[in-house]
């Protein structure tokens, strides 16, 4: 059980365990009624009553169903997650309870819970359809079917926390027909594909300009000999300079996850 599954069932056990050492005190029907709450509170938190039904079977085990980390840690509804999840098929309640999952975002939590950080945090929605199947040859036929009617679906929503990989210009300086560029790695530079460089003597409008590349593991700083549009830096100009970090690739999809550019620098070649 989880730390609010706790919460819901120890109070009730608790209350329960006071009366037992007091039941010959007791009417009958204080104790039947206490057992009632109990059981209420049990299936709550995900165990069924020991005369319960498939169909109670299953509607505890969604009651108990919960997320869980990589390592089956107790995960909060609305938590932000940087890592795989733990999301569990089946439940030692009853070994016929099947469970499946399904996110509204594959390219960000999969359905059997490997997650892929994105550029931003991304809120995820998780739907888990809980059913029953036995493999009871003494089984009615009327039973089988009767299972094949129980479902159950319990919704999660969980945010998973955006990649940084932010970097930021440093410093500028120039000799008059270049200008170096100085600036700061990505601060999760695990994630960083490479970075552009981008040097324009107007401020940018479309960011999908490619610019110079820098390798994440060469210096960074770097000397530009011409802007993006291919022109000699020149003596009586203004320019503008950008770092880009450039993400890799989505693991689940392999598609681009797209790139962070930082705020402009502006540098002003002086004549001679």
């Amino acid at each position: 059980l989880n730390d609010d599954q706790h919460k819901t069932l120890d109070p009730v056990l608790k209350q329960a365990k006071d009366l037992l050492s007091i039941a010959t005190t007791k009417r009958q029907y204080d104790i039947d009624a206490m057992c009632d709450r109990l059981e209420s509170s049990m299936e709550k938190v995900g165990v069924p009553g020991f005369t319960a039904n498939h169909k109670q079977i299953a509607k505890a085990v969604s009651n108990g169903l919960y997320l869980r980390d990589a390592s089956g840690g107790y995960i909060k509804q609305s938590s932000v997650i940087d890592s795989n999840l733990k999301l569990v098929t089946d439940t030692p309640v009853d070994n016929s309870v099947k469970i499946t999952w399904a996110s509204d975002k594959t390219d960000v939590i999969t359905n059997n819970g490997q997650v892929e950080r994105p550029l931003k945090n991304t809120s995820v929605k998780l739907t888990a359809t809980i059913t029953y199947s036995s493999n009871d040859p003494k089984q009615s036929k009327d039973d089988k079917d009767a299972d094949k009617n129980i479902s159950f679906k319990k919704e999660f929503y969980i945010t998973v926390k955006g990649i940084d990989i932010v970097s930021e210009i440093t410093n500028l300086s120039t000799n008059g027909s270049s200008i170096t560029v100085d600036f700061s790695r990505a601060k999760e530079e695990s994630f960083v594909d490479s970075y552009r460089i981008i040097v324009s003597k107007n401020k940018l409008s479309n960011t999908a300009i490619i610019g110079e590349e820098v390798g994440t593991n060469g210096s960074t700083s770097k000397e530009i000999l011409k802007d993006v549009q291919g022109n000699p830096i020149t003596e009586g100009n203004t320019y503008y300079v950008y770092i880009m970090s450039v993400a890799k690739n989505n693991k689940i999809s392999k598609k681009s996850k797209g790139n962070i550019i930082s705020s402009y620098k502006t540098i002003v070649i002086p004549k001679n």
